[in-house]
């Protein structure tokens, strides 16, 4: 039977031709990212004792059957320590702001309740390997992973991206904003690793 002979297939029909070419694109970007990891990526933490300074790497990720393995196993944020962090790093890359591919770049600051910590915690990571993000930043730029730190106060999230010059505040906070519609955030802001007091060279 084809699209065009009535039935299941005519139906098909249809329903693809009434929906818009974004619509459309979305929900294909959609179904890839449940399937596939474009690239491979890293997991870190950060235990906050002052004998343990380097982050230290968990598991590298390649599929996404290994991300939701590591993902489900690795502390929620409501049970993490205060100040403990949780790193996905692109190509292994360590979580450091003097590291090479990091030295120019910078990191969009996400102020975040509690309450939505995991949530939005979740879904930047999927947005992250689904390559999702791609839309909103400069064609030279690119995300290079993400940070949750666990505060007293808000939780912060952090978008790494490898250039402060290409970095676009506004756009980045209108998206985040739209993939999550239902929270509340007290702050978003763009910080460079260079202008922290710590940041050596």
């Amino acid at each position: 039977m084809t699209p065009h002979s009535g039935g299941a297939g005519s139906k098909f029909h249809r329903t693809v031709q009434n929906v818009s070419v974004t619509e459309y694109e979305a929900n294909l970007k959609k179904i890839y990212t449940v399937f596939t990891v474009q690239e491979f990526w890293a997991v870190y933490n950060n235990i906050p004792k002052p004998s343990v300074m380097q982050p230290k790497k968990i598991y590298t990720v390649f599929t996404v059957q290994e991300f939701w393995a590591v993902y489900n196993n690795i502390p929620k944020p409501s049970v993490m320590q205060t100040r403990y962090c949780y790193h996905l790093m692109r190509f292994e890359n360590r979580p450091i702001w003097e590291e090479p591919y990091n030295q120019k770049g910078g990191t969009w600051r996400i102020k975040c309740s509690k309450r939505f910590s995991e949530m939005v915690w979740q879904e930047l990571l999927l947005a992250a390997i689904g390559e999702q993000m791609t839309d909103v930043l400069h064609k030279d730029d690119q995300v290079l992973g993400l940070t949750i730190s666990v505060r007293d106060g808000s939780d912060i999230i952090q978008i790494w991206n490898s250039d402060v010059a290409l970095a676009n505040t506004v756009d980045m906070e209108k998206w985040v904003k739209s993939l999550l519609p239902e929270v509340q955030f007290p702050a978003i802001f763009y910080k460079p690793h260079q202008t922290h007091q710590a940041f050596t060279m």
